[in-house]
Formats: C-alpha cells, structure tokens, sequence
C-alpha cells in the first residue's frame, strides 16, 4: 500500500511541476496575445489611413489636382499604393501571430487540463499516509512519513533532469 503511494505521490508531484510550467506559459502567453492585439488594432488604424491617401489621389480633389498639375499624380499614387500593401502585409502577419499564439494557447491549456487539480490530489495521498501512518503502532512511523516524501522528491528530481524540457 505505501509503495503504491509513493508511487503515485512522484507522478502527482512531477504533475505539480508541470502544472506551475504550463500556468507561467499561459500567463506569458496570454501577455503576449494582448500586446498582440494591440499591435494589430494600430496596424489596421494605419492600413485604414493609407487606403484613404490612395482614394483621395484617385478621386478628383486639390491634392490630386496639384500632382497631376505638376506631373507627379502617377508617381504619388505608386508609393500610396506600395505603403498601403506593406500596411496589408504588417496587418496580415499581425492577424497571423495572433492565431498562431491563439492555438498554442489552446494547446497549453489541453496540456494542463489533466494536471489542473495535482495539488488537490497531493494533499489527498498525504492524507492517506498519514492516515496509514497513525494507524500503525511503529515508533519509526514519524521517520517513514518523512523518508517517503524525501524519496518522492529525489525521484521527480531525478526524473525531470533526465527529460529535456519540451516547452
């Protein structure tokens, strides 16, 4: 019964580990697709702006008037038009970004689903041997609990500095 749970107490303690990483990536995450937003929100304000410059040189106002009075109208409208598809370009990576980091967001919360409630679990097993624990008439019951928990941690630690971190 005790291997069994200290058995189990390594694998709810790695669990936890990974729990508290897949939580700070989310957070960063999560950090970053606001930032994200913003910078998409900017970026479709300066595309709307430039699709605005190229309609007014090609509608029939002042300022269209005078580039085409002085010979530059073609030229003008040229560079109106490449600002506009570099605005296009810096708005579509921007959309892009947002849903790359969107989906690795749902990834992230998938993997942390099944170690969500670790702690919960740890808490229970520890419940567990101590319950075992009292129930036994040893001396050395206080030394077994403390022995136990020391072991599982040497484990994990062992265990993690085996795997390369995928994150």
């Amino acid at each position: 019964m005790f291997t069994d749970l200290n058995q189990e107490l390594l694998e709810v303690k790695d669990n936890m580990r990974k729990k508290a990483k897949y939580e700070e990536h989310i957070e960063r995450l999560n950090t970053y697709l606001t930032e994200e937003k913003r910078k998409k929100y900017q970026l479709e304000s300066l595309l709307e702006k430039e699709e605005e410059d190229v309609a007014r040189l090609e509608r029939f106002t002042l300022t269209s008037v005078f580039y085409s009075m002085i010979g530059k109208k073609t030229e003008k409208l040229d560079q109106e038009q490449k600002e506009v598809l570099a605005a296009k370009l810096k708005y579509t990576e921007a959309i892009e970004t947002i849903e790359d980091v969107e989906q690795e967001l749902a990834e992230f919360r998938a993997l942390l689903a099944p170690v969500v409630n670790a702690p919960v679990r740890y808490q229970t097993i520890i419940r567990e041997k101590e319950r075992l624990i009292q129930d036994s008439d040893s001396i050395w019951s206080v030394k077994l609990y403390e022995l136990a928990d020391k072991e599982a941690d040497l484990q994990t630690n062992r265990t993690m500095k085996r795997l390369v971190p995928v994150i």
